[in-house]
């Protein structure tokens, strides 16, 4: 079914898991903690939270530096 659809939508083909990695980074980006996330996905140990987390920890750290914006306030 996933094959059939990425070629309807004219994208490459994509593996199930890719999309329960997409949804994860979305939720942590918008501010899930470890725990909300391991209550959504299922996960019993922040193993996996840690290791899907640090795939866009970076770009959070970024927006949240933007939100505190301490510069501004020199």
């Amino acid at each position: 079914m996933l094959r059939r659809r990425c070629r309807q939508a004219g994208i490459g083909q994509l593996h199930p898991h890719q999309l329960r990695h997409w949804s994860a980074s979305e939720h942590f980006a918008a501010g899930y903690s470890d725990q909300d996330a391991m209550r959504r996905f299922g996960w019993s140990t922040l193993e996996m939270p840690r290791r899907y987390g640090s795939a866009t920890g970076a770009r959070r750290a970024l927006d949240h530096s933007r939100v505190l914006a301490i510069g501004d306030s020199l």
